[in-house]
C-alpha cells in the first residue's frame, strides 16, 4: 500500500516507475478526504507544487537543469506545510485573520529545499494563531482534532502538521519550533518531531515569532523518515557529526519536574531508560541547577520578542486577534527591559550548564511532556501521586531548556496509555548532533507497540 511506504521507499518507487507522483498524491488525497473531520488543513492546493520557484541559490539549483533520480531523494514524497511559511505566488495566514504576509515572490528556503529534492507540497496546515501558543484550537480557522481521540488536542502550535502526518494525510510535514511547537504536537500525536540546532535550517520566508529561537523542523511517522527530511532542508554548511563508537553516555535529568508525571508517561520513560541500558549504553542521573528556570526565562523571552515582532499591528488589527494571543502581546509589551535582560542571562547559564553536561555525556533524555494529549478545554492533569497540576504551567517544562540553549531536540513516541493516547521521550544533544539523536532514537523506536506503529486511523482501502 502506498500509505505504508516511508520516504525512501516512496522516492525509489517513483524513481523506478513502479509508482507515479500522481499515484502518491491520489492516495494521500483519498486518505485526507476520508479523515477530513480532523481539521488539519487550512489550504489544500488544487495543483500540488513540485517545481522549485525562486532565485537560484546553493540550495535551489536551476530548475531547468535536467535531474536524474539520484538527485531527487524526496521524489514523490508528499509534504504539508505549517501556514506560516512562504510559497511563491501565495500569501499565508499564520492562523490569523490579520494580514501578515504579502504575496510571496519566492518560496521559504526550507520549502524550496524540499521542492528541489523532489517533494510534492500538498498545502498548508492549521496552527495556533501567529504560532503563539501550544494548541491548535484556532478562532479563525477552527479546531484541529487529535487523530488518536477527536475529543483531545493535538498540541501546537504546529498541531495541524502533526495531525496530518499522524492520520497519514501527508507522508511528512514542516512545522516551526520556537518554544516546543514541533516537539509538543509530535508527542501528543504519536509522531517523530525535530527541533534542529538553532540556525541549522534557514528560517528565511517564515513568519517570525521569537527571533532568537525560531526554528523549522520536520514531522514524520518514523525516525528514518525524519532524518531524510531534515537532511534535505538543513544548511549544507552545518556539521552533522555522528558518534559511532557506542555505547553512548546518556544523562537522565532529575528534580521537581519529574515528580509531576502522569502514570503512563513515567512508566514509558522508565522503559525507554531500560531499553538503552539493555543495549549497553551508560545511563546516569543529573540534577540541573539552571534548567529548572528555563520555563520562566523562556516565557519572558518569547513574550517580549513576539510583542516586538507584531508591534506594528494597529488597534483594529489587534481587536481581531484571539483573546489569548492579544493578551500575550499586550503583556509582552509591558515587560521591563531589565526582566528581558535577566532572562537572557538565565539562558546563558542554561547554555553553560548544557555545555558542561554534554562534555561528560552524549545525550540528555527526558519525557517530552508530563502528560498525554488533554481533552479540549481541560486546564489540568493528575500525576501518578494523585496531585493536580496546571497544563499551562507544565506543558513546556521539558522542551523549554533546549529552546533557551538553541540545541537540537528530538521527540520520539514510545507507547500508548490506557486511553490509547501516545507518550513520548525527548532526546537533546550538543549543537549539530542531529544524526546522533537519530541513531539513539532508532533504538528507542524499537520498543513501540504494533498499535502505535500502525497509527490512529485506518488507511483507505487500496491506498
Amino acid at each position: 500500500m502506498i500509505l505504508d511506504l516511508g520516504v525512501s521507499a516512496t522516492a525509489h518507487a517513483v524513481a523506478s516507475g513502479r509508482l507515479s507522483a500522481e499515484d502518491v498524491v491520489a492516495a494521500y488525497t483519498a486518505q485526507r478526504e476520508a479523515t477530513s473531520d480532523i481539521g488539519a488543513w487550512v489550504d489544500v492546493f488544487a495543483e500540488p507544487l513540485t517545481v522549485p520557484t525562486g532565485p537560484v541559490t546553493a540550495q535551489t539549483p536551476d530548475a531547468e537543469e535536467p535531474r536524474g533520480a539520484h538527485d531527487l531523494p524526496l521524489r514523490g514524497v508528499t509534504v504539508a506545510l505549517k501556514d506560516n511559511m512562504a510559497v511563491a505566488g501565495r500569501t499565508y495566514a499564520a492562523g490569523t485573520s490579520v494580514r501578515v504576509s504579502d504575496v510571496a515572490t519566492s518560496d521559504a528556503d526550507a520549502v524550496s529545499a524540499l521542492r528541489t529534492a523532489g517533494a510534492t507540497i500538498l498545502g498548508m496546515t492549521n496552527m495556533h494563531e501567529l504560532a503563539l501558543g501550544p494548541w491548535a484550537d484556532n478562532p479563525h480557522f477552527g479546531r484541529t482534532h487529535n487523530p488518536w481521540n477527536r475529543e483531545c488536542s493535538p498540541g501546537g502550535s504546529s498541531g495541524g502538521s502533526a495531525a496530518a502526518v499522524a492520520a497519514r494525510q501527508a507522508l511528512a510535514a514542516l512545522g516551526t519550533d520556537t518554544g516546543g511547537s514541533v516537539r509538543l504536537p509530535a508527542a501528543m500525536c504519536g509522531v517523530v518531531g525535530l527541533r534542529p540546532t538553532y540556525g541549522a535550517v534557514s528560517t528565511r520566508g517564515v513568519l517570525p515569532a521569537a527571533w532568537s529561537a525560531d526554528t523549522v523542523g520536520p514531522f514524520t511517522r518514523t525516525v528514518a523518515d525524519n532524518r531524510e527530511i531534515f537532511s534535505a532542508i538543513a544548511s549544507p554548511s552545518r556539521s552533522t557529526a555522528v558518534r559511532s563508537d557506542a555505547p553512548w553516555r546518556v544523562a537522565v535529568l532529575s528534580g521537581p519536574a519529574f515528580e509531576r508525571l502522569e502514570p503512563a508517561v513515567r512508566e514509558h520513560f522508565s522503559r525507554a531508560i531500560e531499553q538503552l541500558r539493555r543495549r549497553g549504553h551508560a545511563v546516569r542521573e543529573f540534577r540541573p541547577r539552571f534548567m529548572e528556570h528555563a520555563v520562566a526565562a523562556w516565557r519572558t523571552t518569547s513574550a517580549v520578542e513576539a510583542a516586538t515582532a507584531f508591534g506594528g499591528l494597529g488597534a483594529s488589527e489587534r481587536a481581531d486577534l484571539g483573546d489569548d494571543v492579544r493578551a500575550q502581546l499586550e503583556a509582552g509589551a509591558q515587560i521591563a527591559a531589565t526582566s528581558y535582560v535577566d532572562a537572557q542571562r538565565m539562558r546563558t547559564l542554561i547554555r553553560g550548564e548544557y555545555e558542561e553536561l554534554l562534555g561528560q555525556v552524549d545525550l540528555v533524555l527526558t519525557p517530552t511532556v508530563a502528560f498525554t494529549a488533554p481533552k479540549v478545554g481541560a486546564d489540568s492533569y493528575t500525576d501518578d501521586r494523585g496531585r493536580t497540576h496546571s497544563l499551562a504551567m507544565e506543558i513546556t517544562r521539558f522542551v523549554a531548556p533546549a529552546s533557551c540553549a538553541g540545541l537540537p531536540s528530538l521527540s520520539v513516541p514510545v507507547g500508548l496509555d490506557d486511553d490509547g493516547l501516545p507518550t513520548a521521550v525527548l532526546l537533546t544533544g550538543a549543537a549539530n548532533s542531529e544524526q546522533l539523536l537519530y541513531q539513539c532514537a532508532e533504538e528507542i523506536e524499537e520498543m513501540q507497540c504494533g498499535r502505535l506503529r500502525r497509527g490512529p486511523v485506518a488507511c483507505v482501502p487500496g491506498q
